[in-house]
C-alpha cells in the first residue's frame, strides 16, 4: 500500500509505503514536529483506515500530543474496527479518565475482562487499570483486590506492587517477599523503579525510616535511567521565562472571554493543589478541571496557526494582542464542556511556569499559587515515582537547586502581578482552614458564606473520583499529620537541607 501526502509547508505531494510512512510519522513525533505529524496522520488515517498499525500510531500520535478529546473519538473508530485492540481500550481509559468518567471507564473495563476475545496478559492490564480507576473513585477494597489478583496471576507485575502500595500498611513478610523478588532477577530500570518506591513506601508506613530511605533512594536511581535530567538548562528554562515577562513592561492583555470564570491553581508538585481543588470543587459552583493540558494545546492551536515552533517562552514576543485574546477564547472554549457552574478549577502544579502566560490570555484568570514548608514539600516530591514530569524530584541536590530557582520566579510573578496571586500555605490551610478558606473564597470571587465553607469542609464525603498521585489520602478529609514528615529522615536529608540553607532558605 502507498500513502500519498504532503508535508507543510511544502505543498509537493510525497509517495511512501505504509511502513515507510509509519516509520516516518513516528519520526515527526520523536523529533517535535507536530504540524507535519498532523499532516501525515491525516492522510493515513484516510487512506489506511483498516490496517491496525495505523490505528495504533494514530493513537499514539495522539497520546503524546495529549490530545484527550482526539484520543477518545480515535480510540472509538479504532474500536469499531478491532474490538480487541489494546492501544485503543487503554486509550479509551486514558482519555475517560482525563475527563472524569471513571464509572463508564469502569463499566467498559469489566465488560472486556469478562470478553473472552482478549487474552490472559491482556486482562491483567485491563484488570489493573480497573484498580486505579477505583482508587480514584474511593473504591479502595475493591481497588485493592484488584491489585491482588494481577500479583497473584503474576507476581512480577510490579506496577501493581506500586498502585497498591498506599492502600493500607502491609506486613513485614509482604515487603521481605517484595525484596527477594527485586533481588531474583535484573529489572527495567521503570520496573525496578515502581518495586523500589513501593518497598519505600512500606518500610515508611512500618516507621522504618532507614530502609525506606535505601529503597526511595535505589528507585530514583532506576528512574533517572527513565528519565534523565538537565539540571542547568531547567533551571535556564525558569530564568527564560523570566526575561520574557520583564518587569516594568506592560501586560498586552486580551479582553476577558466569555465562559466560566477559570482558577489555575498551581505549584510545586506535593505542595497541597489536589487538597485545594478538593476543597473548592465541593461547591456545587466550581467544577474540578484537575490537571489539564488545555492550555497547552490551546497554545500549541495558535502556534500551529501562526506558524511558529519555538518552545515556551521563546514565542512569547511574537504574539500580539489579537493573539492572546484568541489564546484566552480557545482555553474558554476547550473547558467549556467540561464545566457546569461558572468557575472552573485548573489544577497543573507546573503552570506556576506559565502565569505570565495565564494572566495575559485571561486576565479575569485567579492564580491560587499552593506553598508549603521546603522540606516537606521536597521530601514529598523525592519520595513520589511520577508518571511523568517532575525531572528534578530524583535527587536531593537537583530538588534544591530547582527549589531555589522556583523561588525565584514565583518572586518575579509577584512584583509582575501585585495583588493577582494569592499564596496558600498548605500548614495554614489545615490547621486553620476555616479563616483560610474566607481568603479564598474571597479571592476567587465567591462570598465567604458559612453553608459555602462547610461544603468546602466536607469535600472528602463527596463521590466524584479523584484522579491524582493523593486520591487515597484525600479520602481521609483535612489533616495535619502531613507536616512535618521529613523530620524521620533529617540524617538521611541533611545534604538537601545544607543545600537549601546555604541558598538562604529557612528550614525550620
Amino acid at each position: 500500500m502507498v500513502i500519498t501526502f504532503s508535508l507543510p509547508p511544502d505543498p509537493q505531494p510525497l509517495s511512501l509505503g505504509l511502513h515507510q510512512a509509519l516509520r516516518l510519522l513516528s519520526g515527526l513525533m520523536q523529533g517535535g514536529k507536530p504540524l507535519q505529524a498532523q499532516a501525515l496522520a491525516q492522510a493515513l488515517a484516510e487512506q489506511a483506515p483498516d490496517e491496525p498499525s495505523v490505528q495504533v500510531s494514530l493513537l499514539r500520535q495522539l497520546l503524546l500530543g495529549s490530545d484527550f478529546a482526539g484520543l477518545e473519538r480515535q480510540a472509538r473508530r479504532a474500536l469499531a474496527l478491532f474490538p480487541h485492540l489494546m492501544p485503543a481500550c487503554l486509550g479509551l481509559c486514558l482519555a475517560l479518565r482525563y475527563r472524569h468518567a471513571h464509572l463508564e471507564a469502569c463499566e467498559l473495563l469489566e465488560n472486556w475482562l469478562e470478553d473472552g476475545g482478549f487474552g490472559e496478559a491482556e486482562k491483567l492490564a485491563l484488570r489493573h487499570q480497573l484498580g486505579v480507576l477505583q482508587k480514584e473513585l474511593g473504591l479502595l477494597a475493591e481497588a485493592k483486590a484488584n491489585f491482588d489478583l494481577c500479583l497473584a496471576a503474576r507476581p512480577e507485575m510490579t506496577e501493581a506492587y506500586w498502585s497498591k502500595a498506599d492502600l493500607g500498611v502491609p506486613e513485614e513478610r509482604e515487603l521481605a517477599a517484595m525484596a527477594e523478588l527485586y533481588q531474583s532477577r535484573p529489572w527495567p530500570p521503570q520496573a525496578e523503579a515502581q518495586l523500589c518506591y513501593a518497598l519505600g513506601q512500606g518500610w515508611e508506613r512500618l516507621g522504618q525510616a532507614e530502609p525506606a530511605f535505601s529503597w526511595y533512594q535505589k528507585g530514583a536511581r532506576a528512574r533517572r535511567q527513565v528519565q534523565p535530567y538537565d539540571g542547568e538548562a531547567a533551571r535556564a528554562e525558569l530564568a527564560k521565562i523570566q526575561a520574557a515577562f520583564p518587569l516594568g513592561q506592560a501586560l498586552s492583555q486580551a479582553e476577558a472571554g466569555q465562559g466560566p470564570m477559570p482558577i489555575f491553581i498551581c505549584g510545586l508538585p506535593r505542595s497541597g493543589t489536589s487538597l485545594l481543588e478538593q476543597l473548592l470543587s465541593a461547591l456545587p459552583e466550581v467544577s474540578a478541571l484537575g490537571e489539564t493540558v488545555e492550555m497547552a494545546q490551546a497554545s500549541q492551536q495558535l502556534l500551529l496557526a501562526k506558524g511558529l515552533a519555538q518552545p515556551f517562552p521563546d514565542w512569547v514576543a511574537a504574539l500580539d494582542k489579537a493573539d492572546w485574546q484568541a489564546l484566552g477564547d480557545a482555553y474558554l472554549q476547550r473547558i467549556g464542556p467540561r464545566c457546569e457552574g461558572g468557575w472552573a478549577t485548573d489544577k497543573m502544579p507546573m503552570n506556576f511556569k506559565a502565569i505570565g502566560l495565564i494572566k495575559q490570555a485571561l486576565p479575569q484568570a485567579r492564580i491560587l499559587h499552593c506553598r508549603r514548608a521546603p522540606m516537606d514539600n521536597l521530601w514529598g516530591c523525592y519520595k513520589q515515582l511520577f508518571a511523568d514530569g517532575a525531572a528534578f524530584s530524583y535527587g536531593l541536590e537537583d530538588l534544591a537547586d530547582y527549589y531555589l530557582a522556583y523561588e525565584q520566579l514565583m518572586a518575579h510573578w509577584h512584583r509582575l502581578l501585585p495583588g493577582q496571586i494569592l499564596d496558600v500555605q498548605y500548614e495554614t490551610l489545615v490547621r486553620e482552614p476555616h479563616q483560610t478558606l474566607v481568603g479564598i473564597l474571597r479571592f476567587v470571587g465567591l462570598g465567604p458564606s458559612e453553608e459555602r465553607i462547610g461544603q468546602c469542609l466536607d469535600f472528602h464525603h463527596g463521590g466524584g473520583a479523584v484522579p491524582t498521585l493523593s486520591a487515597s489520602q484525600l479520602r481521609q478529609g483535612l489533616s495535619a499529620g502531613g507536616i512535618g514528615r521529613w523530620r524521620r529522615f533529617a540524617p538521611q536529608l541533611a545534604p538537601l537541607r545544607a543545600r537549601l540553607e546555604a541558598g538562604g532558605i529557612a528550614v525550620d
